[in-house]
């Protein structure tokens, strides 16, 4: 029981508290990493945790406060309808906010994309095949295609945990770069950095 409480803990810690709300963990068998932004809750499945590597549970929480701290109640109101401007997700009817980071990531990199990839995102697995074949230069990972949510917080994941690159060339790197514009993530990316090596006599280092 004990790596589930270190996990708790470092969750506790690490997570910025005024960003992302989380009021509880639940670990449960079988299931993906996700939140639910709307219970603030973050779920983990229990039957992986001892199986996977400290490295890739940091960059699986960092992607999950992604989505906290950019899919965020705050950030947006309840609507059918969204100037154009503005990021929309129709599904949930979620009108962002002009200066959320959602917004603006939308309108830096989403913004030309067909309707279809900006709402369901996701297709049957050949036309997501086929969507990331042609735009996988644009993304840091394959996942970051599915959805503007997805492709969001894995970008702040590797904004985290990977050196700052002074001259991007490539979206991706434009992308991870976007971050930096916001002075409080910087601060908090650089606490966390500090919290993991702290801690590198508690988990495996990976930084």
């Amino acid at each position: 029981m004990s790596i589930f409480k270190n996990l708790v803990e470092l969750v506790s810690v690490l997570f910025d508290r005024d960003k992302a709300n989380i009021q509880m963990i639940v670990f449960q068998e079988d299931v993906y990493p996700h939140v639910d932004i709307y219970e603030r809750k973050l779920v983990l499945p229990s039957n992986m945790i001892t199986q996977t590597l400290q490295a890739d549970m940091i960059r699986i929480l960092m992607h999950e406060f992604g989505h906290m701290l950019t899919w965020n109640e705050t950030d947006f109101v309840k609507s059918d309808n969204c100037a154009a401007d503005r990021y929309h997700s129709i599904p949930f009817k979620e009108c962002y906010n002009d200066d959320s980071y959602m917004t603006l990531f939308y309108e830096a990199f989403w913004k030309d994309y067909d309707e279809q990839w900006l709402q369901t995102g996701y297709g049957t697995i050949e036309e997501r095949l086929a969507f990331y074949e042609e735009q996988k230069d644009s993304f840091v990972s394959t996942y970051a295609t599915v959805h503007p949510y997805e492709d969001i917080a894995e970008t702040f994941s590797h904004f985290m945990l990977t050196p700052y690159n002074d001259n991007p060339q490539t979206v991706p790197e434009r992308k991870v770069n976007f971050f930096y514009q916001f002075p409080e993530l910087v601060a908090h990316r650089a606490f966390v950095l500090k919290e993991l090596k702290d801690r590198k006599d508690e988990m495996l280092s990976f930084y």
